[in-house]
């Protein structure tokens, strides 16, 4: 049962529209050239994100580099200070001067020679005995 309606312009307008289903087949070659697409797109965003990788590592080594080469001079620098501390202190005129504010008598030196140990004997020496 259709039911019509009456149209002021006196057309008659369908109220009931039916339904078919659309079969559609499926379109193997489109289906593979979107898969194809796919996986060129997936290789391509794969490689940008490798570089990417890539170039933030260069990066980050380049800071690090750079601390560094900054901890290392300033380490120099107290390596130097040090250096020309512990030749002031060991200083003969200075050890006087101490020697001198704290009344030790200056007298005969004994100088102790410091005793060197022989080389070894080459490996093929064997002690018999």
């Amino acid at each position: 049962m259709q039911v019509r309606a009456a149209d002021p312009m006196g057309f008659a307008i369908s109220q009931v529209i039916p339904n078919r289903p659309i079969a559609q087949e499926v379109d193997r070659s489109r289906q593979r050239e979107i898969l194809r697409w796919l996986i060129v797109g997936s290789i391509v965003v794969a490689a940008a994100l490798f570089d990417a990788a890539q170039r933030q590592g260069i990066t980050t080594q380049t800071f690090r580099l750079g601390e560094i080469q900054t901890q290392r001079a300033a380490e120099a620098q107290k390596a130097r200070h040090l250096r020309l501390e512990l030749a002031t202190v060991r200083a003969p005129a200075r050890i006087d001067e101490l020697a001198r504010q704290l009344n030790m008598v200056a007298g005969d030196a004994i100088v102790l020679q410091r005793v060197i140990p022989p080389a070894q004997p080459p490996s093929s020496v064997v002690a018999a005995r």
